[in-house]
């Protein structure tokens, strides 16, 4: 494993061990600011407020990843009644290089390319035949994607990103602790 390699054809990390809370219900959004999270405006978005990522999954659901010391405060935070913890249990990862969008367009039929990033999207979709959230990002003008899933596709997710990437170009697997989203 390696420091992420901007110029790679593909670099790859395994982010699953991030810590990350989920919850949904009516009241939520109210409850996360009453918190003092900043919640994303609309469905489907995300905010990046220190060192917390906030995804507003629909117009009810949140998927929060952050330290271990901010997940740990928000799972000891009395709940309104009409907000519900969600085990989160994703394999989380992550993946850039020059060949990126090629490899994207290869496994799952959003076009990235025509996404407005400054409106700070959220992308629920299917990867290689798997329900996936996508929170596509840009660093020094480059795109890099983080990709949520069932834990239970984790191996076959990851290999078969690998195994692209290595015919793209070669894939280079990453630390987590270089992730550009921390």
């Amino acid at each position: 494993m390696s420091t992420i390699d901007q110029d790679a054809a593909i670099w790859i990390a395994d982010l699953s061990l991030q810590p990350r809370f989920g919850c949904k219900g009516r009241g939520v959004a109210e409850w996360l600011g009453a918190q003092d999270f900043i919640v994303p405006a609309s469905a489907n978005s995300w905010v990046m407020t220190g060192e917390s990522t906030i995804l507003r999954l629909g117009d009810s659901e949140f998927l929060i990843e952050s330290t271990a010391d901010v997940i740990d405060k928000i799972k000891s935070f009395p709940r309104e009644a009409a907000v519900y913890p969600v085990l989160r249990q994703d394999c989380a990862i992550e993946l850039g290089g020059t060949q990126v969008e090629n490899l994207l367009r290869q496994v799952c039929s959003m076009h990235f390319g025509a996404l407005n990033l400054s409106a700070q999207p959220v992308v629920l979709t299917s990867m290689i035949g798997v329900s996936v959230i996508i929170l596509p990002k840009q660093n020094q003008g480059r795109p890099h994607f983080r990709v949520w899933a069932d834990n239970t596709y984790g191996f076959y997710l990851w290999n078969t990103l690998r195994g692209i990437g290595n015919e793209l170009g070669g894939c280079q697997v990453c630390l987590v602790r270089d992730s550009g989203y921390q």
